[in-house]
């Protein structure tokens, strides 16, 4: 198995897009500075229990649940990917006490790398016995959206993006440019009644 590049920041990857896959690894690398597996992609489509299913404790908060329900099936084309997981320790505190070996099968969501579409990096894997093993510990670049979705038309991580909009939606009245038009109709309004009361006063005057 080839061995992928030596940092494995998540800048890295595309984590807009969260991907559905599993299958039987083929080759398992155990060792620092992360533990690395080749899986021959044997299932895409993502099961109908997905969204709903048991994750780890502490994993609710980092966004996890919203990873689950933006899962959209792999269609890469690769028939085998190498997966980049936790180093070995931090699996071991994660919950899994012992090496992934060759032949058995596990289910991933995660995201593909950027240069490099032969490499993935999962969020969260499921082993045989429907156990769930944490992969990240670190907020995500980006929020994956729903299949179907463009991440353009997605909100910023603030939410500033859906804000600003519906406030321009409904018309705020304390944006800049409604109080340039309030400034502008005042200044004619009391130039058009200055202009009457001058005329008015030097009709009277004439008479």
């Amino acid at each position: 198995m080839p061995q992928a590049s030596a940092h494995h920041g998540w800048a890295e990857f595309d984590t807009t897009r969260a991907y559905y896959l599993s299958g039987e690894l083929t080759n398992v690398r155990w060792g620092s500075p992360h533990v690395e597996v080749t899986m021959r992609v044997e299932r895409t489509a993502v099961p109908e229990d997905w969204a709903g299913r048991d994750l780890p404790e502490d994993v609710e908060e980092m966004g996890t649940r919203d990873t689950m329900k933006a899962t959209r099936p792999y269609d890469g084309g690769r028939t085998e990917l190498n997966l980049v997981l936790a180093p070995p320790e931090t699996l071991r505190n994660w919950g899994l006490d012992r090496r992934l070996e060759t032949g058995e099968s596990i289910e991933a969501v995660g995201f593909l790398n950027r240069e490099h579409d032969d490499e993935l990096r999962p969020e969260l894997i499921y082993l045989e016995d429907g156990k769930a093993v944490r992969q990240r510990l670190l907020s995500l670049p980006n929020k994956p959206v729903p299949p179907g979705q463009s991440p353009d038309s997605s909100v910023d991580s603030s939410g500033h993006g859906e804000a600003s909009s519906s406030a321009a939606e409904q018309g705020d009245d304390s944006s800049p440019s409604h109080a340039l038009v309030w400034t502008v109709t005042g200044t004619v309004v009391v130039l058009l009644v200055t202009g009457c009361a001058l005329y008015v006063k030097r009709r009277g005057s004439g008479a």
